[in-house]
């Protein structure tokens, strides 16, 4: 006997019948050949979550409240009757894991599941009241367009972009994983000029219209993708959505894996570790070397170099993380590109090792000092919400969530893309 999962279906019945009628309890089970079927032998017709009603109930609307995996379930098994049988209705999930369908044309006396293991499904249906409702027939049409569409539609495809001193090779296995973990789905590893040595002398507005013309020379991103990057090409992917989603290629979901989304800096009260020398040279600059015109020309990290002792200077001189903070140059636009998207999941960890502070992964920084942090409800871009992440934030749509892991472990670990990343990019 295989393991039993309840679940409550409520059901309101579309017939002109108003009359009270008994529904009676029924047991289905998945034998060995993944066939659901009833063990007793009454003339009832099966809707596609095993619900049995009468032959003369001229249809029903079924609501279900499943975990993603039974909704995914459910999905296949409507598909699967789309292709054996005449079915009208629609699926429409939402983010409450509710799944409404409504289905009739219904004239089978099992439901077979394809490619799916083996589940015991325990259907419990009390007496209920059946009450008419006036549906106009034209309500079905656009619903029936809808199923078809979500049934049948691409799923949204996936542009990678590295980090710091790497290139596109560095993600090649993140982009294998990813294609064994969707199969047939469209993964991008885009590439910022010539690589590492691009991510260091090439200013950070120049390696994001890179990425943009990685996306937009590429016919198949044209109707949207999800961003996924790492380190400083989470910035760059940042960079993208503020500037351009509202005239390009529109990213649907940013993914970001500790990237200094609130600045980097280091040496004075904390270490400078992770990157070394490169760190160090960072530091040693002298403030009005760093803040030049021909620094911040030339060399990318100086363009989200936040000097919490120069913040005035920062603010003049720096091109590019006080406009993505919408501080300087104020842009409506950039706010309104920055909430386009459903939702920014942030991966940072305090075992980062890399980033300083670490926090910036989750749009933190330093306080007054590099000693004291500020998180990212602390902020005054948050308090003033200069460009929209207080507003995404308080609607659920800011994802914090601790790796756990070193900096230079992202891209290297399988079971981390596959199984802690991978989710939060099924749209």
């Amino acid at each position: 006997m295989k393991n039993i999962i309840p679940a409550t279906i409520a059901i309101a019945i579309i017939t002109p019948i108003a009359i009270p009628m008994p529904v009676p309890v029924l047991n289905f089970e998945l034998d060995s050949d993944c066939l659901l079927y009833s063990q007793q032998s009454i003339p009832f017709k099966v809707n596609v979550v095993g619900t049995l009603v009468p032959k003369s109930m001229s249809g029903l609307i079924v609501l279900v409240n499943l975990p993603e995996l039974y909704k995914q379930l459910l999905l296949q098994v409507l598909l699967h009757y789309l292709k054996k049988t005449h079915v009208s209705g629609v699926v429409h999930p939402t983010a409450g894991q509710m799944l409404h369908v409504l289905i009739y044309s219904f004239n089978l006396y099992y439901i077979s599941f394809l490619e799916f293991v083996p589940v015991v499904v325990l259907i419990i249906i009390i007496h209920i009241s059946f009450i008419y409702f006036h549906i106009i027939i034209k309500f079905f049409a656009p619903m029936i367009n809808l199923i078809i569409q979500l049934l049948t539609q691409e799923q949204v495809p996936i542009v990678l972009i590295h980090g710091l001193q790497q290139n596109a090779n560095d993600f090649s296995n993140v982009s294998l994983w990813l294609s064994e973990l969707f199969p047939g789905r469209y993964i991008k590893n885009c590439e910022v000029g010539n690589g590492a040595e691009s991510t260091i002398i090439m200013n950070i507005n120049a390696q994001i219209a890179e990425l943009s013309y990685c996306i937009n020379n590429d016919p198949k991103l044209a109707r949207g993708f999800v961003g996924l990057g790492y380190s400083n090409g989470g910035l760059l992917m940042r960079g993208y959505l503020e500037l351009h989603n509202h005239n390009k290629a529109p990213m649907k979901r940013l993914i970001t894996l500790s990237a200094p989304l609130g600045g980097f800096f280091c040496g004075t009260k904390s270490e400078c570790y992770g990157y070394g020398e490169f760190s160090e040279f960072l530091a040693a600059l002298a403030v009005d070397v760093m803040y030049s015109k021909i620094v911040q020309t030339a060399f990318g990290p100086a363009n989200f170099w936040r000097d919490p002792y120069n913040l005035d200077i920062y603010m003049e001189h720096c091109v590019t993380l006080p406009v993505l903070d919408n501080l300087k140059n104020y842009s409506e636009q950039r706010k309104t590109n920055f909430m386009s998207v459903d939702k920014i999941v942030l991966f940072g960890s305090s075992k980062d090792g890399a980033i300083s502070p670490w926090q910036s992964a989750w749009f933190g920084t330093w306080a007054e000092d590099d000693e004291k942090t500020l998180k990212m409800e602390e902020r005054d871009v948050y308090v003033q919400d200069t460009f929209g992440l207080k507003t995404m934030n308080e609607q659920g749509r800011i994802i914090r969530i601790d790796s756990e892991m070193n900096h230079f472990g992202y891209y290297k670990k399988e079971e981390f893309i596959k199984n802690v990343v991978g989710p939060w990019l099924v749209m």
